[in-house]
C-alpha cells in the first residue's frame, strides 16, 4: 500500500505528500469524487466557440499534425481537400512549432470526415487514440516517455513533460494515491481537454494492455480538466499499437 500520495509536476519533481490511511474503495469516495463524470460524447463541438477560446499564441509540434494526416489517409485512402478547411498549411517539420488553433481546424475536420456518423465529440476522441503511439513513435516521445521505465506507471510518471514538450505554455501534473489510481490535471490545454485528450489518455492506457476506468472532471476555465485514471493489475512492459477499436477502458 502506497501510504503518500505523489504529486509530479511539469517539471518532473516531488511537489508535495499527504498521508492517506487504508480503506476500501467505497469509503475513498469524497465529496470531490463525485465531481468526476463518463462523458457522453453525444454533442457536436462548437468549433468557432473552441478557437475563440484558443489563445492566438498557443502552440504544438508539426508532428501532430502529421499523424493526424496520415491517419485520414491510412482510414479513406485519400487525403480529402476539406481536411485542410480553415487553414493554409498542409506540410510541418516535425518539432517545429504551429499554431494550436491550426491543430484544432485540421482534427476537427479530421473527426468529421473520418467519423461522420459519430457527434464530433466521439470522434474527437477517438482521434486522440492514436496520439500516444504515434509521440512514443518518435526519437523525441521516446526519450521523453520512457525516462523511468518501460510500464503504464512510468509513462504516466513521465508524461507532464510529454505535454510541455507537445504544447508550450500549457501545465499537467500526475498524482499517484495508490498502486492503480492516479489523478491527472491538464491546465491551459485548448485543443479539446474534454474529448480528444480524453482519447489520449484512453489510448495511453490500452497501448499497455489496460482496463481502465477513467473519469473526467471538467473545469471552469477553458482548457482545465481533471482526470481520475483507475485499473487493477500488472501493465505490460512494452507498448502495443494503438487498436482500430474502441479501448477496453470502461465508460460506465
Amino acid at each position: 500500500m502506497i501510504k503518500d500520495a505523489q504529486r509530479r509536476s511539469v517539471f518532473g519533481g516531488m511537489v508535495g505528500a499527504r498521508e492517506e490511511k487504508s480503506t476500501t474503495l467505497a469509503q475513498r469516495i469524497s465529496p470531490e469524487d463525485a465531481d468526476f463524470t463518463v462523458p457522453s460524447f453525444r454533442a457536436n463541438v462548437d468549433i468557432e466557440a473552441s478557437l475563440e477560446r484558443c489563445p492566438k499564441w498557443a502552440t504544438t509540434k508539426g508532428t501532430f499534425f502529421t499523424h493526424l494526416v496520415d491517419h485520414v489517409r491510412d482510414r479513406l485512402d485519400s487525403e480529402p481537400e476539406g481536411l485542410y478547411e480553415g487553414t493554409k498549411r498542409s506540410r510541418w517539420v516535425p518539432f517545429a512549432g504551429y499554431p494550436l488553433r491550426d491543430f484544432m481546424r485540421i482534427a476537427h475536420n479530421a473527426a468529421r470526415l473520418v467519423h461522420p456518423k459519430e457527434p464530433t465529440q466521439e470522434g474527437l476522441r477517438r482521434l486522440g487514440w492514436i496520439s500516444y503511439t504515434s509521440f512514443a513513435a518518435t526519437m523525441a516521445g521516446r526519450v521523453v516517455l520512457f525516462a523511468l521505465g518501460d510500464r503504464l506507471e512510468d509513462v504516466i510518471w513521465t508524461s507532464p513533460k510529454a505535454y510541455a514538450l507537445a504544447l508550450p505554455g500549457a501545465s499537467a501534473e500526475a498524482t499517484r494515491l495508490r498502486d492503480g489510481h492516479y489523478r491527472y490535471a491538464l491546465r491551459g490545454v485548448y485543443n479539446f481537454v474534454d474529448c480528444y485528450h480524453y482519447g489520449v489518455l484512453e489510448g495511453t492506457v490500452r497501448a499497455f494492455g489496460i482496463n481502465a476506468t477513467l473519469r473526467l472532471r471538467q473545469l471552469e476555465r477553458a482548457g482545465d480538466a481533471d482526470f481520475d485514471v483507475q485499473w487493477q493489475g500488472q501493465s505490460q512492459r512494452m507498448p502495443m499499437a494503438t487498436p482500430a477499436h474502441p479501448p477496453g477502458t470502461r465508460t460506465a
